[in-house]
């Protein structure tokens, strides 16, 4: 047997913190420890390293205040979106296939072809008998359908045992949010919000009607902390609504649900949802709500705020870890956007693709073997506490401007977002955010999703209270809705938006000039010096001209032949080999249009020389490259 002289008994030596920073000063060598700590978009420093002693002991999964979940075991629905628009047949046939191939929950946002009870008899009378089935309706778009949805359930109970769980409801303040209700079209379905949210108490017990969305702060730009507080703020003025009315807010916030999308920013996001779960429940205590309804419950989708139409595989990438994000903050049912799903179209690779991402997650990954997979972790559990006390503090304020009515109406809640969102697009702009394919490693050849799912549609509002459309709905009987468009709410609305929009208008721009000329917008590279001197710069510059769409031809500065062709010039070599300049050099090359230069360059260098532009890391390379375009008149 081979000896040894370890001792499994002996303790390693300790190492503390101080230590490990005296190591890490060794290796940064010039550089400042400071520069370990990073800024998020939510004002939150993130240190380089975390300990025990920055993170809380939290109660286990299934306990209070239920940060590490609301239940003890592991597990998400899947609840992939089906396209409901065609009719009640074809989407009861997208149902079936669906559900063949494994999904377990249903996400409907669309109900143009389910306007009566038969409609909904016919695509879905057999899912709803069945053993147990979930499902997330949003009506936020149309909320009179849920009194044709309540009705059908009504008149399907008579018959049939029906065993329903999830969520069937809509947000009353999506509407005016966008643009497409007026204040008072909104408090008129806070009063059909109420109605139906009590009839469901007694007719769908284990279904949740109040459904407070964060997509709509999200997608307008929003970070963590404004997410959660907006969304939750929304939640905070229905309830004040419950109790002005006298009716006991702890059984309402048993009907309530919440979702919240999830982005890029991977451990942000899992803190998110476990931040949401501890505001829930502090919220909920505050109403006098018992420990059930302090249990949150939470439906998740993946951000279009990232997605791309350039390089549009790569949205697979994106929505996996978002995905993987929102499966280990907790959330309990899930859909992951299809990678073509901006272009406004499911087609069946796409849509299998989606729901195979979350087999993955969970046979490969074993996420779903795993009860709050990030818990223990002292950065997480700092995170969460952080954006929880961050949110709490601004749903606090929102209250001091008396409530979020009031701050909608002011313009607060769309200003902050927009200062977050134009942060977002000045990081994207300067690379400081990197999007594959879009803003890096761009191919200028790659084909682009041609359509987009643009925001626009009409708000469908109920013409009359939510108990006589349920009385005409049983009887067979159509009831009238109002279709408004063109609102004048004279409320700032919040607008959905992609950070990629800017750059694929530039690659736009530059594949219809090619249409038109034949080729690529194209500049000169007058490289100085020898390959390994200006290679990192050259990468670096035509780098940046592929995410414009634009193509170069490359010279030697010994040799210029041709360039006279070119109205745009970019220089490329090292500072020193920059200083071999002269006079003569720098017309001839100039001559015939603009130069650039790639490298910043000190005040005395471009009095001599003085140059259209630098190119440099750090730059608003958008703004550089919409010059160019302009220069050479891609844009007619």
């Amino acid at each position: 047997m081979m000896k040894t002289n370890q001792n499994a008994g002996n303790s390693f030596t300790g190492i503390t913190e101080k230590d490990w920073q005296l190591e890490a000063e060794k290796a940064l060598k010039t550089k400042p420890f400071d520069s370990l700590f990073t800024e998020s978009i939510e004002k939150i420093i993130l240190k380089p390293l975390y300990s025990e002693g920055d993170s809380e002991h939290q109660a286990l999964p299934g306990e209070f205040p239920y940060v590490r979940g609301t239940k003890k075991s592991a597990g998400w629905r899947i609840s992939q979106c089906v396209d409901g628009g065609e009719s009640p047949h074809a989407l009861k046939r997208k149902l079936d296939e669906a559900f063949k191939r494994g999904q377990n929950s249903l996400l409907l946002k669309e109900f143009s072809s389910l306007e009566s009870v038969e409609d909904w008899k016919e695509a879905f009378n057999a899912s709803l008998c069945s053993e147990s089935f979930h499902a997330v309706f949003d009506f936020s778009s149309d909320p009179a359908k849920s009194a044709v949805f309540a009705a059908f359930l009504d008149v399907l109970k008579e018959a049939e045992t029906v065993s329903l769980e999830g969520i069937a409801g809509f947000d009353p303040f999506e509407g005016v949010l966008y643009g497409e209700q007026t204040l008072s079209g909104a408090e008129e379905e806070i009063e059909w919000l109420l109605d139906y949210t009590d009839w469901s108490a007694g007719k769908a017990p284990f279904v949740k009607t109040a459904y407070f969305k964060g997509e709509h702060f999200h997608e307008a730009g929003a970070n963590a902390v404004q997410e959660l507080a907006y969304t939750f703020s929304k939640s905070i003025e229905w309830l004040n609504t419950v109790q002005e009315k006298g009716y006991a807010a702890n059984q309402y916030m048993k009907k309530m649900a919440f979702s919240f999308n999830t982005d890029a920013q991977f451990f942000t996001e899992i803190a998110k949802l476990r931040a949401a779960r501890r505001l829930w429940s502090t919220i909920a205590s505050a109403f006098g709500g018992d420990r059930e309804a302090q249990k949150i419950t939470l439906h998740s989708e993946t951000s279009r705020l990232n997605k791309s139409k350039l390089d549009f595989h790569v949205n697979l990438l994106r929505s996996t870890t978002e995905a993987f994000s929102a499966i280990a903050g907790g959330t309990d049912s899930l859909h992951i956007s299809p990678f073509n799903e901006i272009d406004g179209t499911y087609d069946p690779l796409s849509d299998r693709i989606a729901r195979n991402t979350h087999y993955l997650l969970s046979d490969e990954s074993l996420l779903s073997k795993v009860t709050d997979p990030a818990g223990g972790s002292w950065y997480i559990e700092a995170l969460t506490e952080e954006l929880a006390q961050k949110a709490w503090k601004e749903i606090q304020k929102l209250e001091e401007l008396g409530g979020f009515k009031e701050a909608m109406l002011s313009g607060y809640i769309q200003d902050d977002i927009s200062a977050v969102l134009e942060k977002r697009v000045e990081d994207f702009h300067t690379r400081k955010t990197e999007m594959i394919g879009t803003n890096v490693y761009a191919n200028k050849e790659d084909r682009l999703l041609q359509a987009d799912s643009t925001f626009s549609r009409s708000r469908l509002h109920p013409s009359s209270p939510f108990h006589e459309q349920l009385t005409l709905h049983k009887k067979g009987e159509t009831a009238l809705i109002e279709k408004r468009e063109n609102i004048q709410s004279g409320i700032k609305p919040l607008k959905p938006v992609r950070l990629s929009e800017t750059f694929e208008g530039l690659r736009l721009n530059a594949l219809a000039f090619k249409e038109r000329t034949g080729s690529f917008p194209k500049v000169a590279l007058v490289t100085f010096g020898l390959l390994k001197e200006y290679k990192a710069r050259q990468d670096y510059v035509t780098g940046i001209l592929s995410s414009g769409g634009l193509d170069w031809t490359a010279f030697s500065s010994e040799n210029l032949d041709g360039i006279g062709e070119f109205s745009q010039i970019i220089l490329c070599g090292t500072n020193d080999a920059y200083l071999k300049l002269d006079d003569q050099l720098f017309h001839a090359i100039g001559k015939s249009g603009s130069i650039w230069i790639a490298g910043r360059q000190n005040s005395e260098f471009l009095e001599q020389y003085p140059v259209a532009g630098t190119l440099y890391n750090g730059m608003n390379i958008y703004e550089f490259l919409l010059e160019l375009h302009n220069r050479l008149g891609v844009t007619e």
